[in-house]
């Protein structure tokens, strides 16, 4: 699926949840599941695979406003991973950590 597609998707479900909190997204989501992620994935952008690291676990959104990154560290110790773009994130151990860009 495109990065268009992918937004495009992104607000008609936001629109179908607003429209009809009632409705039946499966059996395995429910609806704050679904409210959570509709709304972080419309906040957050587009994927920009533009942007590449030297960290393999990691992603950039680009919205209006700025890019987010985003790296989960699977290691016991604080890692900097660095972004094509110039931007650097001192990822914390065993977790994900956001960073807000420019």
């Amino acid at each position: 699926m495109t990065a268009s597609r992918l937004a495009l998707v992104i607000v008609v479900a936001a629109g179908m949840f607003q429209d009809a909190a009632e409705r039946s997204f499966g059996s395995d989501s429910s609806h704050a599941f679904m409210y959570h992620w509709i709304y972080t994935l419309r906040n957050l952008g587009r994927n920009d695979t533009g942007v590449t690291a030297d960290y393999p676990i990691v992603n950039v959104f680009q919205n209006a406003e700025a890019r987010d990154y985003a790296v989960y560290n699977y290691q016991a110790t604080p890692l900097t991973v660095r972004f094509s773009d110039g931007t650097e994130v001192l990822a914390k151990p065993r977790t994900l950590t956001p960073q807000r860009g420019s």
